[in-house]
């Protein structure tokens, strides 16, 4: 973006997932849901004490920066800090949350009973390439952003669990309304295969878990 001199826009925005297995040799660590704690999961330490409370009423509950930011706290101190499935059974556990329960099994831990160690991680981007609200990219001719790429500002500095789908969808349809009313006629003169694909690989897309993230043109001059 930078050597194309596309615009980008609050890239200090960006969001931490609070519970994240991350004792994995892959670069690519284990997110364990936040559903896990609004199901019942408890957050505790070496103690097996419910720390969360001292530093927000709702504990578990709370919204994911505030969390995050206690067990980041929290172990500067010189603790450490696990899920604790205990209060579950197996059969349940194995039910509702299957994937993450065969994952954990593979890694070795024997679940509901084993604490799980956790660490805040980073989970999602909400600054990206300033675009408007079709999506087009500021000051580059017909070239779109959407998703995890693109600073909409529709998250603010802290995004809802499950908005960036939506966001997704509704600007990647806004994206394609826009670039319809264009009415842009490509032909060999105008469209340039080589330029086109050299401009989109120096676009370095920020791929979201919905896959939802990606940057496209509808045509290169």
């Amino acid at each position: 973006c930078t050597l194309k001199n596309i615009k980008l826009k609050d890239m200090e925005m960006t969001q931490f997932h609070p519970t994240v297995y991350v004792q994995m040799k892959t670069a690519q660590k284990l997110l364990l849901s936040e559903s896990l704690r609004g199901e019942g999961a408890k957050v505790v330490d070496q103690n097996f004490k419910r720390f969360l409370f001292d530093y927000d009423k709702r504990g578990e509950l709370a919204s994911r920066d505030i969390v995050s930011r206690a067990i980041y706290d929290y172990k500067q101190k010189g603790n450490k800090v696990f899920l604790d499935f205990s209060d579950w059974s197996e059969e349940f556990f194995a039910k509702r949350f299957p994937t993450i329960y065969y994952k954990l099994k593979d890694l070795g831990y024997k679940i509901p009973r084993d604490l799980v160690p956790i660490s805040p991680a980073f989970h999602y981007m909400m600054g990206g390439i300033e675009v408007d609200l079709s999506s087009k990219v500021k000051g580059v001719k017909n070239l779109y952003a959407i998703g995890e790429v693109a600073c909409t500002g529709v998250h603010g500095a802290n995004r809802l669990a499950s908005n960036s789908l939506l966001e997704g969808l509704v600007f990647s349809k806004l994206a394609i309304q826009h670039a319809i009313k264009q009415d842009f006629k490509i032909n060999k003169h105008t469209f340039k295969l080589k330029t086109f694909i050299k401009l989109f690989l120096s676009v370095k897309a920020i791929m979201s878990t919905t896959l939802l993230s990606f940057v496209f043109s509808v045509s290169m001059q």
